[in-house]
């Protein structure tokens, strides 16, 4: 495979040569053969021309020139058009390349342009051309003057043919046929591969850190395909493409994507390795680097030395094969995916290869297989993927039912404990009031007041509704106004005038729910902490808030001597309230008042 721009002129020009037969004809349809070139032994302007040694390929002059630096000096060539033995009645020639322009002569007379006033050089690069040539003068001498701004522009001409006008216009009708449609092609993969690269690159918010630096290469291998095939798709689409390159661009471009491939394979390897294998493919990539370096040197003075590196280019894909396989017999129990991407790997591979094998100049508008290549990745990187998407569901999923299956022995414990408390209240209440009641009891049945059978009415309401609160953690509020006018009553009968409660509440509020005895430990924690008596009197206030507050406000005339606590007052309010509601229980202390606002509950709320 050789890459130097004379070559690729003469692979495309003279197909059929052979020694010691430079002229050959070869035919192509009924009047249309592909014309052949040689090196004339004079030029119609008496420009630099060769003259090459008896019996040798056209490859071989080439290669065997001596006085290259005068042909880049005088920036033109002249090759003889040799022209074919065939019946015509319209003779042309058609020539099809991005040249930056050339001239024909026929017999030492210009024939195209057919003016000197159009300059070659304005001649678009990708253009094809029909020129007509007059076989009625003999013998026929043509030759093509190639003018270049640079050496490798040398190697942009594609197909010189000879032929009838109208043959030569039904074979560019049918060669435009099939160049659009590898055109298509060529487009279709570079926007794919475009897309799959940005798909990859958006993933990468996805994975962990350690992911991203694998894929990292992997999009940018994407990248330089797309590139690579959309770069290719205008190359096919000359000479109808709008976009027009310089030829050194398609001489150029397609060499630095080659060299980029295995690089960019090279680090995705260092990013899967271990550490000892990593510097031996970091010393790799530094000698693909210099080895790129010394390339461009050589494209701006091409010599036989470039096909070298290419050579070298291929040994680096086979290196990164072998590395392949290396990585797929480590990682052979790591599952289907692993495996599948790393055969994904292998055929791009080889499809490579072969591309790289097979690339000439004149080949250079075909479709590349190592994007099918690139796609079976994509393919395989997207079935990880969904591997790994349907095990983080599958892995979601378990985890949400153990946290529901959590979250539901949590609340069965909270409401659990809240029983205990409450309960713990009501035993609370059990002995110290009933203490107190059985007292003041005592007191009137001595006194043969005639209170004493409504106190024992209000007492006997006041333990049943602690009964009949005893599977219940809400309470509506009309209920527990009623329970604390029969406690209210009671202790009333001990502090006489030296106790207060007054309640303004709404009709309307009363359906609305609170935690059952919330009120009833408010007024006995007021009663406990406060000074009673008929000079000092203790009022309690339960006074509706809206909207959907009750606030229960007494004033503040503290015991000299603190009354011991046992913590269950207003804690176990605040955590039971929290079990039923964000709404905090507030509570504010002044100088003189003391104040606690509770939220009020839906009358909807579960009991």
């Amino acid at each position: 495979m050789t890459f130097t721009a004379f070559i690729l002129l003469f692979q495309i020009f003279l197909p059929g040569s052979s020694p010691g037969h430079s002229g050959s004809i070869v035919e192509l349809g009924d009047s249309l053969v592909r014309a052949t070139l040689d090196w004339p032994d004079q030029s119609p302007e008496g420009g630099f021309v060769f003259t090459a040694p008896d019996g040798r390929l056209t490859q071989t002059w080439v290669n065997e020139l001596t006085d290259l630096e005068a042909v880049k000096r005088n920036k033109q060539l002249f090759l003889m058009i040799r022209w074919p033995d065939i019946k015509a009645n319209k003779p042309v020639l058609y020539l099809e390349g991005i040249l930056s322009g050339f001239s024909i002569y026929q017999n030492n007379r210009l024939i195209y342009p057919d003016s000197l006033l159009q300059k070659p050089e304005t001649i678009r690069y990708n253009q094809f051309h029909i020129i007509p040539v007059d076989t009625t003068v003999k013998p026929i001498r043509l030759f093509l003057r190639l003018n270049f701004d640079h050496i490798l522009e040398l190697g942009s001409s594609r197909k010189l043919l000879a032929g009838d006008q109208t043959d030569i216009l039904e074979h560019t009708i049918r060669y435009q046929q099939d160049s659009l449609v590898m055109a298509i092609a060529n487009l279709l993969m570079g926007f794919t591969l475009l897309i799959l690269a940005n798909i990859i690159l958006l993933s990468f918010l996805k994975f962990p850190r350690s992911i991203r630096k694998i894929l990292v290469p992997f999009a940018w291998l994407f990248l330089v395909a797309a590139v690579d095939y959309l770069f290719t798709a205008n190359y096919a689409f000359m000479p109808v493409s709008p976009i027009d390159f310089h030829p050194v661009v398609y001489a150029v471009v397609p060499l630095t994507i080659i060299y980029l491939l295995p690089v960019f394979y090279l680090i995705f390897f260092i990013r899967l390795y271990h550490a000892g294998w990593k510097q031996i493919l970091w010393w790799m990539v530094g000698a693909h680097l210099i080895l790129m370096l010394v390339t461009a040197v050589t494209l701006i003075d091409p010599t036989d030395f470039i096909s070298i590196p290419i050579l070298i280019s291929e040994l680096f894909i086979v290196l990164d094969f072998i590395f392949l396989l290396i990585i797929l017999w480590q990682y052979r129990r790591s599952g289907s995916g692993i495996i599948l991407t790393g055969i994904s790997f292998l055929i791009t591979f080889i499809l490579v290869i072969l591309d790289l094998s097979a690339m000439t100049g004149s080949q250079m508008e075909n479709f590349s297989l190592y994007g099918i290549g690139f796609l079976l990745i994509a393919a395989s990187y997207a079935f990880q993927v969904g591997q790994e998407y349907f095990r983080t569901h599958q892995i979601v999923e378990t985890v949400q039912l153990e946290l529901e299956s959590q979250k539901a022995r949590l609340s069965s414990l909270q409401e659990t404990n809240m029983r205990i408390q409450v309960d713990a209240l009501k035993s609370q209440i059990n002995p110290h009031f009933l203490f107190n009641s059985f007292s003041t009891l005592l007191g009137l049945i001595e006194e043969k007041s005639e209170k004493a059978g409504p106190f024992v009415q209000e007492l006997s309401n006041v333990y049943r509704y602690i009964l009949l609160s005893k599977d219940k953690n809400l309470t509506e509020l009309k209920s527990e106004l009623e329970f604390l006018d029969a406690y209210t009553y009671l202790l009333k009968q001990r502090h006489q005038d030296g106790l207060h409660v007054e309640v303004d509440v709404p009709e309307a509020a009363r359906d609305l729910k609170l935690p059952v005895l919330t009120l009833q430990l408010l007024v006995e924690n007021a009663t406990k902490h406060n000074i009673i008596s008929v000079k000092k009197p203790l009022i309690i206030q339960i006074v509706w808030q809206s909207p959907g507050f009750l606030s229960v406000r007494n004033n503040l005339q503290r015991k000299p001597v603190m009354t011991l606590s046992t913590g269950m007052g207003l804690t176990n309010i605040r955590e039971r309230y929290r079990f039923f509601t964000e709404l905090p229980v507030e509570i504010h202390e002044t100088s003189d008042r003391f104040t606690v606002t509770l939220p009020l509950l839906p009358a909807e709320t579960p009991s």
